[in-house]
């Protein structure tokens, strides 16, 4: 069974090199696509998940972030 899900953190490396310490593979990434960067990941129970960090900012992610306005 599919579930999407938003996960918020610093930024796309910092949180890959985080990932090992929990258990979990990066498969592939992070790298530069398009929009941004992406990597993917395999949980310790074998969820595969895709992380995305966008390049350009939606105006209202910037507004619920620390000092924005």
């Amino acid at each position: 069974m599919f579930r999407a899900g938003v996960a918020r953190f610093c930024g796309i490396a910092e949180f890959a090199r985080h990932l090992p310490t929990v258990g979990a593979e990066v498969i592939n990434g992070p790298k530069d696509v398009p929009t941004g960067q992406n990597m993917l990941v395999r949980h310790p129970d074998g969820t595969l998940v895709e992380y995305v960090e966008h390049r350009h900012k939606h105006p209202a992610g910037r507004l619920a972030e620390p000092g924005g306005d």
